[in-house]
């Protein structure tokens, strides 16, 4: 109860500071003798979204894409949408619907003391239980 709390403050604390600080930057940026127009600041501001929104689209296409590679792996047949996320997968002839994936890095240390990703733990939460997977394949 107290980390949801905690992370919707954060959240909102991150809301504030990112619109805050670009209305505050244009506010100064229009004053007379800033030497910026308000369409130049707002076709910058909107550039910067949209390769942010862009860069988010890559990163989640790369991991629905492992996602899919991994099952297939396997061997584990399953279901994509139009978008190549995972909806379904079969297990023991029983297809189950994949409501949440989480991927998460499995670390191993080198000899120069760094770490490195060893392999990759898939956990599929579906609506009879949760899979986990071990995959040694790359996201890349």
């Amino acid at each position: 109860m107290l980390k949801e709390k905690l992370s919707g403050w954060i959240s909102l604390i991150i809301v504030y500071i990112v619109w805050g600080s670009t209305y505050l930057a244009i506010r100064i940026a229009v004053q007379p003798g800033a030497g910026f127009e308000p369409f130049t600041l707002v076709t910058m501001r909107l550039l910067v979204s949209a390769g942010f929104l862009f860069l988010l689209a890559y990163v989640t296409r790369q991991k629905n894409d492992f996602v899919a590679r991994v099952l297939r792996s396997y061997k584990i047949p399953h279901e994509v949408n139009d978008q190549g996320v995972v909806v379904r997968i079969n297990m023991g002839g029983q297809w189950m619907d994949v409501t949440s994936i989480e991927i998460v890095p499995m670390l191993r240390e080198a000899e120069d003391q760094s770490r490195q990703v060893a392999a990759h733990e898939l956990f599929f939460f579906t609506t009879d239980g949760i899979l986990d997977v071990v995959s040694a394949l790359t996201i890349r």
